[in-house]
């Protein structure tokens, strides 16, 4: 694994500081970024280039992070919970279009994560 002292670790660490700042910073930031890209028509394309790998990046930082409680609490219940709700939600949402499979699957991974939060909780 990556340490805080190689290189790799260091960039990692640096990306969700700027993830935050290349976010927008306001809602009317967001839709000022979704009037540009629609009214140019990108709307519909950057959805289809860049909707699943977004979604897969966001995914396998949540499931990460309920590996590492894992390991912390011993009990991989919640992240077996965790990925298969995030395999729901990647197939209600791009493979097969179901919008109450999406649903579903948000809700198992939200249930996973408070699952694996309370037991990480526990066993301190």
């Amino acid at each position: 694994m990556w340490s805080e002292g190689t290189a790799a670790g260091r960039l990692l660490a640096l990306l969700p500081t700027v993830t935050l700042v290349l976010l927008p910073k306001c809602p009317l930031c967001v839709a000022a970024y979704l009037g540009v890209f629609g009214s140019l028509g990108a709307g519909s394309w950057l959805r289809a280039a860049w909707g699943l790998p977004i979604g897969v990046a966001l995914l396998a930082f949540t499931l990460g992070a309920l590996a590492l409680r894992a390991c912390r609490s011993g009990d991989v219940r919640p992240s077996l919970l965790g990925l298969a709700g995030a395999a729901a939600l990647l197939a209600g949402k791009f493979a097969l279009d179901m919008p109450p499979l999406l649903y579903v699957g948000a809700a198992v991974l939200l249930g996973a994560s408070l699952w694996s939060a309370r037991r990480a909780a526990a066993t301190t």
